[in-house]
């Protein structure tokens, strides 16, 4: 099962998609940049790699949530790096990664 926080990133309704069952980006389909099968860790990366520079790590939780907020981030990812502690530091996308689905309840 995803972690909360991921449900409003892996899926929404996509406009013109009404009358067409099964389209890409309807209601409870998943809306993913690439064709294949992804699991949440890739999600959850690639969210974190579109909104987060590499020029920002290493980094503590107040940086990555500045830098979120400023590149105007889903809400739900900003709120999910808010519960990371904050002096811990990250050194990349990945290791944020596994800080918040090492952590997520199950």
């Amino acid at each position: 099962m995803e972690p909360a926080f991921l449900t409003p990133l892996t899926t929404r309704p996509g406009p013109g998609s009404a009358g067409r069952s099964g389209a890409p980006g309807s209601p409870g389909r998943p809306a993913r940049p690439y064709p294949g099968r992804w699991d949440t860790r890739e999600l959850l990366r690639f969210e974190l790699a579109r909104h987060l520079e590499r020029e920002r790590f290493p980094a503590k939780r107040r940086a990555l949530v500045r830098e979120l907020l400023a590149r105007r981030a889903p809400d739900q990812l900003v709120q999910a790096l808010r519960a990371l502690p904050p002096d811990e530091l990250f050194r990349d996308v990945p290791d944020v990664v596994s800080a918040l689905l090492d952590d997520a309840p199950g």
